[in-house]
C-alpha cells in the first residue's frame, strides 16, 4: 500500500467518522437523549461511543495531512535524487 492510498483511506475514514458523530448528535437531540451522551471526555479519556468516535475522527483528521506531507516529502526527495543523478543509478548521498 502506498502512502497516497493510505492518505485516501484515512481521509475517507475521517469524513465517515465525523458524519456518524454528527448524525448521532442529531438523533440524540431529536429523541431528547442528548444529555445521556455526556460526558464525552472525562478523566482525560473518551467516554461512551460518541466520545470514542469523536476521538478517532480527530486522530484521522490530524493524521491525514501528515501522511500527505510525508508522501510529498518522500516523492520530492526521490525526484531530487533522480534529477541530480541525470536519470542514472546514483548511490551517493545527495
Amino acid at each position: 500500500m502506498s502512502l497516497a492510498q493510505l492518505h485516501k483511506i484515512i481521509k475517507l475514514a475521517a469524513i465517515i467518522l465525523w458524519l456518524v458523530a454528527i448524525a448521532l448528535v442529531i438523533v440524540a437531540i431529536i429523541k431528547h437523549q442528548f444529555w445521556k451522551l455526556m460526558p464525552i471526555i472525562a478523566y482525560n479519556r473518551p467516554q461512551n461511543y460518541l466520545g470514542w468516535i469523536i476521538s478517532f475522527a480527530l486522530a484521522c483528521t490530524i493524521a491525514s495531512p501528515l501522511i500527505k506531507l510525508i508522501s510529498l516529502t518522500i516523492s520530492s526527495t526521490l525526484c531530487h535524487v533522480y534529477l541530480t543523478c541525470n536519470g542514472e543509478t546514483c548511490y551517493d548521498d545527495v
